[in-house]
């Protein structure tokens, strides 16, 4: 036998139906020395080692690889990933003067090759200085001195453990603190005193177009049916119910004014003759103490005794 590649693993996305055939490229000893996992694809949550016979079936193809076969249906949504993992032991033992025997030999060194590529294949996987850099000291604290730290970088690039990370240009304070352990958004903003109908009213459109509303003089905010809408004048009165100027009678402080404008006459002779102004109940009273007079039984109109008949 020979290692022909360096391939270790393999995968295909699942079936959904028993009996799913995965083949693999590199060869093996013994079925038990291949790894066989599920992991679902959109969380990448994987299954812990499934069972030889129990699981899946191997069947061992030379020294090309093999066939797994998993009993059960694995959904579509998940993938099955099988790999290599040669045990790390040397079961040949040579005998001073025996017979050279080229077969144990190969298979030893092929045994010795296929645990070099799991190894190389473990290796890839994990964190690694650049071939360039400089020699530095990469060794962890212990885990007494790690546990609930952080991993960081020192200067020079190389690993230490340090007991919280903040950016270089902020100090996360104790009050930042108990918003940064909330779980979620509501949570957070309840600590911000920001719960949305508690302390803040929520986001409305109609709020929206109040706010976009001109602060303009002597107008006011009118709902239309609609929307809000700044309002002034006849349309306001129109909107609120109230009555036009023409029908109604206004006074500020001592004049008073009617529709068309006209003020009250407080003519004592009335001679204006105004067909629109009303006369004030005191210009009446002159005008008519001025025609009429009354003196005990006795009624006079411009100075002459009105008689009865």
């Amino acid at each position: 036998m020979t290692v022909a590649n360096e391939t270790a693993r393999t995968s295909a996305t699942g079936t959904a139906a028993a009996g799913q055939e995965i083949a693999f490229l590199f060869p093996i000893n013994a079925t038990s020395d291949i790894i066989v996992k599920t992991r679902v694809t959109a969380t990448g949550v994987e299954s812990a080692a499934l069972t030889e016979d129990t699981d899946y079936t191997v069947e061992i193809s030379g020294d090309v690889g093999g066939t797994v076969t998993l009993v059960d249906a694995l959904a579509a949504t998940s993938t099955v990933h099988i790999y290599r993992d040669t045990p790390r032991t040397q079961s040949l033992d040579l005998e001073q003067g025996g017979t050279f025997n080229a077969e144990s030999i190969e298979e030893g060194l092929d045994k010795a090759m296929r645990a070099i590529n799991d190894l190389y294949d473990r290796v890839s996987r994990c964190i690694q200085m650049p071939a360039t850099d400089a020699a530095l000291d990469m060794e962890l604290d212990s885990s007494v001195d790690r546990a609930s730290n952080y991993l960081a970088f020192t200067a020079a690039g190389g690993v230490t453990v340090v007991s919280s990370v903040a950016p270089t240009t902020a100090t996360v304070t104790a009050a930042a603190q108990t918003v940064l352990d909330d779980v979620t958004v509501a949570a957070m903003r309840t600590t911000l005193g920001l719960a949305i109908g508690t302390n803040v009213q929520a986001w409305d459109a109609q709020l929206d177009k109040i706010a976009a509303l001109a602060t303009t003089n002597s107008a006011m905010i009118v709902g239309d049916g609609t929307n809000f809408v700044l309002e002034s004048g006849a349309t306001l009165r129109t909107s609120i119910g109230s009555p036009a100027t023409a029908d109604v009678v206004l006074k500020d402080g001592s004049v008073a004014y009617t529709g068309t404008g006209v003020g009250f006459r407080d003519q004592d002779d009335m001679l204006s003759n105004d067909a629109t102004a009303p006369p004030s109940q005191q210009s009446v009273k002159a005008f008519v103490n001025s025609i009429v007079g009354y003196d005990g039984d006795v009624v006079m109109y411009l100075d002459e005794v009105v008689t009865c008949v």
